[in-house]
């Protein structure tokens, strides 16, 4: 058991040295795999609307919206992962990329 446990920490070391990259990693996965139903949301939202503020505002939120979406996501995941322990630290990135994995597989997107 010592030797997993030491597998753990060397790899959580190692691993915690690159959070801020895993955590955009993340949250650039995620906007990949939920974007099109973003993108729908917004298309019915917008629907109706004349076509200079229809791109207007779908320039802002994706231009805006996704970057600051990004900008308050990012430290709120790296102070949550910062916080585990190493075995759950390695648990919660492998599980939160083949969850993301998973979803797109179901959503046909690879």
């Amino acid at each position: 058991m010592d030797f997993v446990t030491q597998i753990l920490t060397i790899t959580a070391d190692w691993t915690r040295e690159y959070l801020s990259t895993i955590v955009l990693a993340f949250i650039a996965t995620s906007l990949v795999v939920f974007g099109n139903s973003i993108n729908i949301m917004l298309k019915k939202h917008l629907g109706q609307l004349q076509f200079i503020l229809k791109t207007s505002l779908f320039i802002a939120f994706y231009a805006f919206g996704i970057a600051f979406l990004t900008a308050v996501l990012a430290p709120i995941g790296l102070k949550y992962l910062l916080s585990l322990e190493d075995a759950w630290l390695i648990a919660c990135i492998l599980i939160g990329f083949y969850g993301l994995g998973f979803i797109a597989q179901k959503k046909g997107l690879i």
